[in-house]
């Protein structure tokens, strides 16, 4: 990996020879680490991706506090959301795919797992995602399920640093997979 090797480098030998400050030679190894874990965003892409954690990170909360007004605000309002045809903009756009999370029933959490990112164009970044609301089904017998799907979600630029949710196509229907603990 070459975060090790990097942080093999920075040896105290090596920074004695180099006569850097200890606060300066400290944080250099916190942020080469931050790098190598993506805590910190180098790339509009590492944006994206830190954004797409954070976005699921707040439904997960709007579930449990039934409050949708954080995730509400990762999106763009000239989102286009698509499910198979049926294709809505703005408002209800947003509207409606956040009513479509909250309306999957037994939910415990959400997640992104993000598959692939691309540039489209300076001002947007598509990120091909695999959508997935853990269920619980009975926490009693230890029976839980799954409903995941694929989508394309696209992020635009509205600033410095700024980026929002410009449309979600689901490229897959939603699924579920019942699985056991036991």
């Amino acid at each position: 990996m070459p975060t090790l090797h990097i942080c093999r480098c920075l040896s105290a030998p090596w920074l004695a020879r180099c006569r850097l400050p200890l606060a300066v030679a400290a944080a250099l190894v916190v942020l080469l680490a931050c790098a190598g874990c993506e805590a910190l965003a180098f790339t509009d892409e590492q944006l994206i991706r830190q954004r797409l954690r954070l976005h699921a990170a707040a439904v997960t909360t709007a579930i449990e506090t039934h409050d949708w007004n954080a995730p509400a605000a990762y999106y763009d309002s000239a989102m286009r959301w698509q499910q198979g045809r049926a294709v809505v903009q703005g408002p209800v756009a947003i509207k409606g795919f956040l009513n479509s999370l909250s309306s999957i029933k037994g939910v415990d959490s959400f997640h992104t797992i993000v598959d692939s990112t691309r540039k489209v164009n300076a001002e947007c970044i598509e990120a091909t995602v695999t959508f997935q609301a853990h269920l619980v089904i009975s926490s009693a017998e230890l029976n839980f399920s799954n409903c995941y799907w694929q989508a394309r979600v696209g992020w635009v630029k509205r600033g410095p640093g700024k980026w929002l949710i410009g449309y979600i196509v689901e490229i897959s229907e939603r699924k579920s997979g019942t699985f056991s603990r036991i």
